[in-house]
């Protein structure tokens, strides 16, 4: 308040008729009659605005300067928590009228946004006085919820193994390079219906088969799987995941081997100006439908190829040599995960299909973790090739794009009947197995009943293949098994 010099005086009026005091000789204390904070308080020492000032001069709240604005103690603020709405509200608002005799009604001129306030009562219960005041700052103690994090499972190494048809080694393996749960526990679905045995005889299985030249050399010993044969070939729905995962389990572990031929149409160069795919974008424009569907397939092929080298099984993966496959995150991963974690082989081999009695010389690329399919490559001769290209042309090339000047090409009529794999293919491939056929190496691993299972190694590694594209809902909601725990 302003100063006071005649401490002896009854009645004191603080400047510019502020607030009306009245100071008593026995106290030191001045007693705020007309106050509208202290309306409620049977003396200033029970006021909660005053509780730590030594005097009323010390209060925040008795300013008398109109320059000035409120300033409130956070312990003020805590107690007194409808100020928090009002801040830098200017000591003005607090002036009364010279008609006010009991002090709970706010002058007319006072200037306040929102609704009209009629009372003092209405002033400090209003929370919502107008959109220009900011929005109070309410504290709350920080409480830190933990994200729904696959948990940690009970069962041992070993009985979780066998729920899957699978051994400890095995399991182990999967879990460390982070493969997805959904997969994991579609394992164990499989094992409940088709229980794996021991004895199983598939030494050859071949995914997108077409024509089945590379299956049936080793016929009756072999498994296809292709969508021209049925609806459960179909990789992108969740019976044509479940029906290859199923396959892969019942390769023979010791002499075993598959072959695969992802659906390239989306991936060479022909099509490449309505995918926009490139070696910087191998991923294309996801915006349509068909890139969609193709990196949805390379990427359960990827995961699919990843769980049959845990269980140290072969596998030949066949793409045109201008196809893009091979430069996405999926193969990449693929590559580390085969050369740095599981410490198997990885090669890309390159030769000409046209060698084997294709209709075109078509260049073709293998990425395999075998050490005998380098002795697929064969020398295209001059002859050979002077033939095919007497045979006609399946690429036709196009004027240029007037607007860019780039090259068009676009495939002919007979382009797709001549990407099925010649017989004299499909009997090399035998051919080299056979020379090759010895047991698959098993890596020196020590295996406990009481072994628990690394799930801390699996959660460090499972968001390197935890790709969005893959997208295995639809196989959890077929089998109804959960992607934030591991099935016993």
């Amino acid at each position: 308040g302003a100063d006071i010099e005649a401490a002896d005086m009854l009645d004191a009026v603080v400047e510019d008729d502020l607030i009306e005091v009245d100071i008593f000789e026995d106290s030191d204390v001045l007693m705020v009659e007309e106050s509208p904070v202290l309306e409620h308080a049977d003396s200033v020492e029970d006021s909660p605005v005053l509780e730590h000032a030594d005097s009323v001069e010390d209060s925040p709240v008795l300013v008398a300067n109109d320059d000035q604005w409120l300033e409130y103690f956070e312990h003020d603020i805590d107690k007194f928590g409808a100020f928090e709405e009002f801040i830098d509200l200017p000591t003005v608002g607090w002036e009364l009228d010279s008609e006010t005799e009991t002090g709970n009604e706010l002058p007319a001129h006072l200037d306040l946004p929102g609704e009209d306030v009629q009372s003092i009562e209405d002033f400090l219960g209003r929370m919502d006085i107008g959109n220009e005041l900011e929005q109070p700052f309410k504290r709350r103690r920080v409480t830190s919820k933990s994200p729904d994090l696959p948990r940690q499972p009970r069962s041992t190494l070993h009985n979780a193994a066998s729920s899957r048809g699978l051994t400890g080694r095995e399991f182990r393996r999967m879990l460390i390079c982070g493969l997805p749960l959904v997969l994991l526990n579609s394992l164990v679905f499989i094992q409940s219906l088709m229980p794996f045995s021991a004895d199983a005889t598939v030494l050859c299985a071949e995914l997108f088969s077409g024509v089945e030249n590379v299956a049936g050399p080793f016929q009756p010993h072999a498994a296809v799987f292709d969508s021209e044969r049925n609806a459960m070939g179909n990789l992108n729905s969740a019976e044509g995941f479940l029906t290859a995962l199923r396959i892969t389990r019942d390769i023979d572990r010791r002499r075993g081997f598959s072959h695969w031929a992802t659906v390239c149409s989306t991936f060479v160069y022909l099509c490449r100006a309505s995918t926009e795919r490139s070696i910087c974008n191998p991923l294309g424009n996801v915006n349509r439908r068909n890139v969609r569907e193709a990196n949805c397939m390379l990427s359960r092929v990827c995961i699919i190829i990843a769980f049959s080298a845990c269980l140290r099984l072969r596998f030949l993966h066949e793409q045109p040599a201008s196809s893009l496959a091979s430069s996405t995150k999926y193969m990449l991963w693929l590559r580390n995960l085969l050369r740095d974690v599981l410490g198997q082989h990885w090669e890309r081999v390159l030769f000409w299909m046209g060698a084997y009695g294709g209709q075109i010389q078509k260049p073709t690329e293998i990425l395999t973790n075998t050490t005998w399919a380098a002795e697929l490559q064969r020398p295209l001769s001059a002859a050979r090739k002077a033939e095919l290209s007497a045979g006609g042309q399946v690429v036709i090339h196009l004027p240029c794009d007037r607007s860019n000047l780039k090259r068009r090409v676009t495939g002919a009529s007979g382009l797709k009947r001549t990407q099925a794999y010649p017989k004299a293919y499909g009997e090399e491939v035998h051919r080299l197995w056979d020379k090759n056929m010895n047991a698959n190496p098993q890596a020196d691993e020590s295996e406990s009943s009481d072994d628990e299972i690394p799930w801390d190694a699996w959660k460090c590694a499972m968001c390197r293949c935890h790709w969005p594209e893959s997208d295995l809902r639809n196989v959890q909601a077929l089998i109804n098994v959960p992607s934030n725990a591991l099935v016993p």
